[in-house]
């Protein structure tokens, strides 16, 4: 069995990750940091013979320490008391419950544990990169699907996307969308690659703008004919089709501007004031 992060296949359990080159090396440097792991994963890869478990693993100030529960303490106890140690005698049940319990501890809370840590986190990125990299083979059909010239580029938004960092695989498309002038839907486009789809190049949904004395009349305001008004929604609009949120946020502000500052657009939220718009049908959707 195995778990997914990121959509990359990793061991949910102790022997397929102690089975797995490279993954197995990261953890064991993990587990070095912390004793009480590390002398568990001593005690499963070495397997100590009888003789060695109690003056090693279990008695005070032992070389590798480790806690075991209540079942594997009688245990020990009794083989002890029965002097045990040269024949294995109960000491071989001892190890056995002792790497029972190991393993539990592993699967159901070590590993787990394991992959939030920054050595497996450095690592999956590693991973990532090369998982990434290795599809960017697709990049040229994909910049001949969609009319893309600038293959380098959109690899970089590619590459961001395969790895998570969706703001600045946002940022690269966009730069790449108004660098090539493409009529495409940025969120559209990364929604596809981000789930390993081959875009399907959906243009765009362009807003208009329908300014009539009517239209800025149900909106409420003071002036429906104030060419400022006017000028600053159209400006509103080009911002909206050009993903250009700064200056979206500015056209609001010098609109609003425009208002008497106790009136109720004076006052509105940019999403509150967009909404009015839309309802109004100042804006429409092309």
């Amino acid at each position: 069995m195995s778990i997914k992060i990121d959509k990359l296949p990793y061991p949910d359990s102790f022997d397929a990750l102690m089975s797995t080159s490279d993954l197995n090396e990261v953890f064991e440097g993990f587990a070095k940091k912390i004793p009480q792991i590390f002398n568990m994963l001593t005690f499963l890869v070495e397997r100590p013979n009888a003789s060695e478990i109690d003056a090693q693993y279990l008695v005070t100030g032992a070389r590798h320490a480790v806690k075991v529960d209540a079942r594997v303490k009688a245990k020990a106890d009794a083989a002890r008391a029965a002097g045990s140690e040269k024949n294995g005698g109960g000491w071989d049940e001892v190890r056995d419950m002792m790497v029972a319990q190991f393993h539990k501890e592993f699967d159901r809370k070590v590993i787990p544990h394991f992959y939030k840590t920054k050595e497996f986190q450095a690592y999956h990125k590693r991973k990532l990169v090369e998982e990434a990299k290795s599809n960017l083979g697709n990049a040229p059909a994909i910049a001949r699907n969609l009319g893309i010239k600038d293959v380098k580029l959109l690899k970089s938004v590619m590459l961001a996307v395969a790895l998570g960092e969706m703001a600045q695989a946002t940022t690269l498309a966009k730069k790449m969308v108004k660098a090539e002038k493409l009529d495409l839907d940025v969120a559209g486009l990364l929604k596809d690659l981000r789930g390993g789809k081959a875009p399907k190049g959906e243009k765009a949904v362009q807003q208009k703008i329908n300014i009539t004395p009517a239209t800025l009349t149900n909106c409420g305001f003071a002036d429906p004919k104030n060419k400022v008004i006017h000028k600053w929604l159209g400006i509103l609009v080009e911002a909206m089709n050009d993903n250009d949120r700064v200056l979206f946020q500015s056209a609001c502000s010098k609109v609003q501007k425009e208002e008497p500052k106790d009136s109720t657009i004076a006052k509105m939220n940019s999403k509150a004031f967009l909404q009015m718009l839309f309802k109004a049908k100042v804006i429409t959707k092309g």
